[in-house]
């Protein structure tokens, strides 16, 4: 079992921490940004503004699966009158990142993948990572492949969501890829250095490698609210387990990264959520 009691305040390296909540803003800042650029072509704002309705969307997104509830959040917050063409780019922007993830996640897993009594023969580990790296990525530069799975759900199906989608260029695609790619590279180093903060190193390629993996997984299991906390505990403690036997330092880094990346600017994005008429003003 895990006590609290056993935490040593002398090991903690708070420095670290602090450089972890400075980045919180970067990776939510690229987001933002990202976005921005996503529904340029039919509604131009300023960065501030993006950033602000950015973390108002976390807000009013924790009580959905996965915070799926981003997406039209952000539409509603911005423009009502193009609820659904705003909507059709934030998913293109949103499914932008959970590409990478994917993607990132598993090659590394093709790499790593070894390292787990899985009694999975490595040739068939490479061919899989593979195989799903293709299909994610062909999935995401095909307008009816991407059509498909958002039509998947059916209000966005009903309200034919997704039919601006065929507006993207594969330019488009790719620099919102490249966007991603940079707000993955953030929160890798973040969750990195957090594992560091409680005594949790990772030597060498393999072991670093094993954060992508984490990643993946954690954004492919159905979570909701705080059970996004204890699932996201319980795959690093499966995943690092290889380089750790030590479950509390894993789960603290897990909680303390979610409370960084998510809660904290849940609270900050409560300044505008006020818009949605959700809380009504007196």
């Amino acid at each position: 079992m895990i006590h609290i009691s056993n935490i040593n305040l002398n090991q903690i390296h708070f420095g670290l921490l602090i450089i972890v909540f400075l980045l919180l803003f970067v990776n939510w800042g690229v987001e933002a940004f990202k976005w921005k650029i996503a529904i340029s072509k039919i509604e131009d704002i300023p960065f501030r503004k993006a950033f602000g309705i950015t973390l108002t969307a976390i807000t009013a997104s924790l009580v959905t699966p996965n915070r799926i509830g981003e997406v039209p959040v952000r539409a509603l917050l911005l423009n009502k009158n193009m609820f659904k063409e705003l909507t059709s780019r934030t998913v293109v922007a949103s499914f932008s990142q959970f590409i990478i993830t994917v993607l990132i996640g598993a090659l590394a897993f093709g790499f790593v993948g070894e390292i787990f009594d899985f009694k999975i023969n490595t040739i068939i580990i490479y061919l899989s990572s593979g195989v799903l790296s293709f299909i994610v990525l062909l999935m995401f530069f095909n307008s009816r492949g991407v059509k498909r799975l958002i039509y998947l759900i059916p209000y966005f199906s009903k309200n034919k969501i997704a039919e601006s989608l065929d507006d993207f260029t594969f330019q488009d695609k790719l620099v919102l890829l490249l966007y991603s790619l940079l707000r993955y590279l953030v929160f890798s180093i973040q969750f990195y250095l957090v594992l560091l903060t409680f005594g949790v190193q990772l030597k060498g390629f393999y072991e670093i490698a094993l954060i992508p993996v984490c990643f993946m997984i954690t954004s492919i299991i159905p979570t909701l609210m705080l059970s996004e906390i204890g699932v996201r505990s319980s795959v690093a403690i499966i995943i690092f387990s290889v380089v750790s036997e030590e479950s509390l330092p894993i789960v603290l880094a897990s909680v303390v990264l979610w409370i960084i990346n998510l809660a904290i600017p849940s609270v900050i994005g409560l300044v505008n959520l006020y818009k949605l008429k959700l809380i009504k003003q007196p």
